[in-house]
């Protein structure tokens, strides 16, 4: 994942930002064909979609037994990251003439696993263990062949959103915990049906390193470096030199932290949402416009 160095240029003050483990979100824009090119004649139909608030996706495995003979496999899993972890089951007792289907005679079979993790939007990898011994437990590299059409895939949050999603703004300030009494943060959330965006300024935090996360999870490290104001900018689809927003930030926690000890915290609730009035100027001073927008070198 790497670091990447960013500066604030009217303070002496850089941060390093550490992404999370992930290097993308599962989206409903990884939906589509998926196989291995070294072993064409088999491959995946990835689905992913929005269930009870949950995103789950559904993958249909076209593949063959210990015997060489056709074998069509079903799973059904929530998307967690850039991975997705599928209990596998064969489907038995069908026909194809109607007149002699009979309903109860379909059965789901326990294949085994499957787990697909995805490096990029294009690539990926997938990992299997069968329950038939004949079978060896194996992984291969897997390479996007279709896509939906007109979907862009980014591999962050904006991946989710949907056309008719009016323009908002959440900004919320930080709680000090009381750890360092001086040190003050801001947070800052933006979503449209084009991008999402969301920074962090920290200020007079002492030079150190510091977690920031995401509910339980961290999705970035700030090393703050003396005095003054640090910041910290994700964005979906990733440019301007930020990282990608490959999290959902909305309804979450979010803290400042060293291991067990929290400095900074913060709720970043939907309900607090303003809506765009159409002004794009850069209210911020940090040469990003409202309207997606970006210095390229700030």
């Amino acid at each position: 994942m790497g670091l990447r160095l960013m500066s604030c240029g009217f303070v002496l003050a850089t941060i390093m930002l550490v992404t999370s483990a992930q290097a993308v979100m599962v989206t409903g824009a990884f939906t589509g064909a998926w196989f291995d090119k070294d072993a064409p004649g088999q491959g995946f139909l990835l689905q992913v979609v929005d269930r009870k608030g949950t995103d789950t996706a559904i993958v249909y495995w076209f593949t063959f037994n210990a015997f060489g003979n056709q074998n069509w496999l079903l799973g059904q899993a929530p998307v967690k990251g850039a991975q997705v972890d599928f209990t596998m089951h064969s489907v038995e007792g069908g026909i194809l003439d109607l007149n002699g289907f009979d309903p109860a005679r379909i059965t789901l079979q326990p294949w085994g696993h499957l787990v697909l993790q995805f490096e990029d939007c294009n690539h990926g990898t997938a990992r299997y263990e069968a329950l038939d011994p004949q079978i060896s437990d194996g992984q291969f590299k897997i390479t996007r062949l279709t896509k939906s059409l007109g979907d862009e895939c980014s591999g962050g949050l904006s991946d989710n959103t949907p056309p008719s999603t009016d323009a908002k703004i959440i900004r919320v300030d930080f709680d000090n915990t009381g750890v360092i009494p001086q040190a003050t943060a801001r947070m800052k959330f933006e979503q449209n049906r084009n991008h999402a965006k969301f920074k962090i300024w920290v200020k007079d935090l002492p030079a150190d390193q510091y977690e920031l996360l995401v509910g339980n999870e961290i999705v970035g490290v700030i090393n703050a470096r003396g005095q003054g104001q640090n910041t910290l900018f994700f964005r979906s689809p990733e440019t301007c030199n930020w990282e990608l927003l490959d999290f959902d930030p909305l309804n979450q926690i979010i803290k400042i932290a060293q291991g067990d000890k929290v400095f900074m915290t913060a709720f970043l609730s939907n309900d607090l949402a303003s809506f765009d009035d159409g002004d794009d100027r850069d209210e911020d001073g940090d040469g990003d416009r409202d309207d997606g927008s970006c210095d390229e070198d700030g």
